[in-house]
C-alpha cells in the first residue's frame, strides 16, 4: 500500500516542494494507465504535444519503426491496444526534451503482452538515467536489469 502514492509524491514535489522529499533532477512519471497520453487525441497528436518540433512524416517514420503503420497514426490513441500504446508513451518519452534524468514506472509491464513486456524491458535497460520502478513482477524487473529493490512493508 503506498507505492504508486510515493511515486506521484515525488514527481508532484517538482510542481510543489515539501519538506520530506528533495528532487534536484527533471523526473516522468510513467503510470500504467500513461495517463500523460490523451485518449481522445490521435497518436500523432498526442506525440505533436510532447515534442512538436518533429513533423508528422518523421513521427510516421518513427511509429513505423515500432510497427504501427497506415492509418494508426490518425487513430484516437483510445483505439489502440496497450501494447500499441505502450510504444506509443515509449517513443513520446525518447523524443522530449529537456531528457528527464529520472524515471517513475508504477507497473508500466501490467496488461501488457510479451512481446510489449519484452520492448519495455529493453527501453528501461537502455535508459541512461535513473529508474524508479514498481513492479509486483520479479521476473521482469530482473529482465529490465534492475538489481537494487527495497520493500514497502507494514
Amino acid at each position: 500500500i503506498g507505492k504508486s502514492t510515493l511515486l506521484k509524491a515525488i514527481q508532484a514535489q517538482n510542481k510543489q516542494p515539501c519538506d520530506s522529499i528533495h528532487l534536484f533532477v527533471e523526473c516522468f512519471y510513467l503510470d500504467q494507465n500513461f495517463s500523460f497520453l490523451c485518449d481522445e487525441m490521435t497518436v500523432i497528436e498526442n506525440l505533436t504535444h510532447m515534442n512538436s518540433e518533429l513533423s508528422e512524416l518523421e513521427w510516421r517514420n518513427l511509429l513505423g519503426q515500432l510497427r504501427i503503420r497506415g492509418d494508426k497514426g490518425t487513430q484516437l490513441l483510445s483505439q489502440l491496444s496497450g501494447g500499441e500504446k505502450l510504444k506509443v508513451a515509449l517513443l513520446a518519452l525518447s523524443q522530449i526534451h529537456p531528457t528527464p534524468e529520472l524515471l517513475l514506472l508504477d507497473e508500466p509491464e501490467n496488461h501488457l503482452d510479451i512481446e510489449s513486456r519484452e520492448l519495455l524491458a529493453t527501453a528501461i535497460q537502455s535508459y541512461e538515467g535513473a529508474v524508479l520502478l514498481i513492479s509486483h513482477d520479479q521476473t521482469f524487473v530482473e529482465s529490465c536489469a534492475i538489481h537494487e529493490s527495497f520493500s514497502l512493508a507494514d
